[in-house]
């Protein structure tokens, strides 16, 4: 029976001490989600506290699942910030190391979407996929929303214990139409997130681009809705989304066996 993964007071101190370290190394890139802004203290502590506990969480739970299966997470520190060429994690199935690049994306116990920033979607100056597929892994309620720890991250310490687990996956194509060549959804600085009731179910039920917007349109009518929109303005210069409900909770496809 599955357990949901718990990280415990020690690795929460853990990997606050990694947030630290890489901030007075500058071993992880100092700038705002891609932009040419700097970020602050407060706010790259949170964002690589959040980052190493999705880790940890999703290695915990991976390795419950699968026998001979172990996640090695990099603790180390690059003179490079943009050191990311081998994804987040490594996955060792009998003892062999498996070259799938995966990026973990952790969010609130409330999200409703998978969002990647684009410059940890595509090279940019090469164009190519940074990461083969895309985790998603929701914390529980404990954990302090985004907004909370970029204000004060010392206050994950506080906390006994974090726990979450993964709802879902996406390959790097899954964000792209292929009849259009463009993303199903993207979103630009300043804009916000349309909520999921107004999405189809499922990645597989539009055939293109123009069919979706024709759908979230008919749907917003029926409804009569005056605002589709959710959350926050985001603050990255362009995001791939992709809804949570059309992820795939496929382990052993995300695994590839």
């Amino acid at each position: 029976m599955f357990e949901m993964p718990v990280i415990s007071k020690n690795e929460i101190r853990t990997c606050y001490s990694f947030a630290e370290k890489a901030w007075e190394n500058r071993s992880q890139s100092l700038q705002q989600f891609g932009t040419d802004e700097a970020r602050t203290r407060e706010a790259f502590l949170a964002d690589q506290i959040s980052g190493k506990l999705a880790e940890l969480l999703f290695k915990k739970e991976i390795e419950q699942k699968y026998t001979g299966i172990a996640v090695h997470l990099d603790f180390q520190h690059y003179l490079d910030p943009l050191h990311t060429d081998n994804g987040d994690v490594t996955i060792i199935e009998n003892g062999l190391p498996s070259p799938l690049r995966l990026d973990i994306k952790g969010s609130s116990n409330l999200a409703q979407w998978l969002l990647v920033e684009r410059h940890k979607f595509w090279d940019l100056q090469s164009g190519k996929p940074m990461a083969d597929q895309y985790v998603m892994v929701k914390f529980s309620n404990e954990m302090p929303s985004n907004p909370m720890l970029r204000k004060n991250p010392e206050h994950i310490l506080t906390l006994e214990q974090v726990s979450g687990e993964i709802v879902g996956w996406a390959k790097h194509t899954d964000f792209i139409s292929n009849k259009d060549n463009a993303p199903w959804f993207s979103f630009k600085r300043g804009e916000r997130l349309i909520h999921s009731q107004f999405l189809p179910r499922t990645l597989s039920y539009p055939d293109d681009i123009k069919h979706l917007n024709n759908y979230i349109n008919k749907l917003k009518d029926s409804k009569q809705a005056t605002c589709i929109y959710i959350g926050p303005k985001l603050d990255a210069i362009l995001n791939l989304g992709m809804p949570i409900k059309w992820l795939s909770k496929d382990f052993d496809a995300l695994l590839l066996r």
